[in-house]
């Protein structure tokens, strides 16, 4: 008999935790069990993500197993998965730590190895010591060193005269009031001075361009005033910012094409911009200042190049 009762002290905790059915309540996790034969796997005494409310053995921080998420930071506070501040609501990060990671730019964003990353452009499927594809060099080098550099792709025949020249700074200059506009969230603004570089783009003199330079001019400026048009013609910040998205690729490819620079000009990248896709920009000051987001995350972005 004693021998029975022993057994019977010995089997009943299993048995407890198994008389669960599947979705019925799991006396472990107080949660509905959808395991077979209603055994549940979590364990109580294990950490509890705050996000899933659910155990699996993580450290506080570290990911969730559960639903991938880190845990513990709040709002603006460091991420322990990608290690910079997060403007998430409530402390919910985006960020996947089983993404891979980007050894260019040190970031997840989902990739695959090899292809390219969202946030530098930059594919990174080579190993440790092997030879870097984008800059042929070892691994030794520094990642997040200096920005790439790049002269603008003006050829002898593109060169501008002079006054034709400057008459193409001043189209440049108003579109940098229309970014800086933007950045300090000012809408009506931003309309002036969409107005103001469609003004400017008027009084190209086009007659002093050669037949073959009008050709690769007439297309950009015509998607230049186009986009400050729309963003002349409305009110509403999102709609300016996403006209300024074209705006700012025919203004970077004017740039590039034609010789008008007298000082470099950093093209940037925000790569939450254009619904995660990203965006670029060009502003004279190397410091960022997000066009695509104002003063909510005026500081989101790099430079992606320097243009000469």
């Amino acid at each position: 008999m004693k021998f029975f009762l022993f057994f019977l002290l010995l089997i009943l905790p299993f048995a407890y935790t198994q008389s669960h059915k599947p979705n019925e309540t799991c006396e472990h996790c107080k949660e509905n069990c959808n395991c077979t034969g209603g055994t549940c796997t979590c364990d109580k005494g294990k950490c509890t993500c705050e996000h899933c409310k659910k155990g699996d053995g993580h450290k506080s921080g570290e990911a969730c197993e559960h639903c991938k998420k880190g845990d513990g930071h709040k709002s603006g506070e460091t991420c322990e998965h990608c290690k910079e501040n997060c403007n998430c609501t409530g402390g919910t990060c985006t960020c996947d730590k089983g993404k891979c990671t980007c050894e260019h730019c040190k970031k997840g964003d989902g990739h695959k190895s090899g292809e390219a990353c969202e946030h530098c452009k930059k594919g990174d499927g080579h190993k440790s010591g092997e030879t870097c594809e984008h800059c042929k060099k070892g691994d030794g080098h520094k990642t997040n060193g200096d920005e790439p550099k790049e002269s603008a792709t003006a050829t002898p025949q593109n060169t501008l005269e002079a006054d034709l020249r400057s008459e193409l700074r001043t189209v440049l200059t108003a579109y940098l009031a229309v970014k800086d506009a933007l950045a300090k969230d000012n809408p009506s603004d931003a309309v002036t001075q969409a107005k103001a570089l469609r003004s400017a783009l008027g009084k190209v003199t086009r007659d002093k361009l050669q037949t073959h330079q009008r050709a690769a001019y007439a297309p950009l400026a015509a998607k230049i005033d186009q986009n400050a048009a729309s963003i002349s013609g409305v009110n509403a910040l999102k709609d300016q910012r996403t006209a300024f998205i074209p705006l700012s690729e025919a203004t970077i490819a004017l740039v590039k094409t034609f010789n008008i620079l007298e000082t470099p000009i950093y093209q940037q990248f925000c790569p939450m911009a254009n619904q995660g896709k990203g965006a670029d920009w060009l502003s004279t000051e190397k410091a960022i200042k997000n066009p695509y987001y104002g003063k909510s995350m005026l500081t989101c972005g790099n430079v992606k190049a320097t243009i000469n």
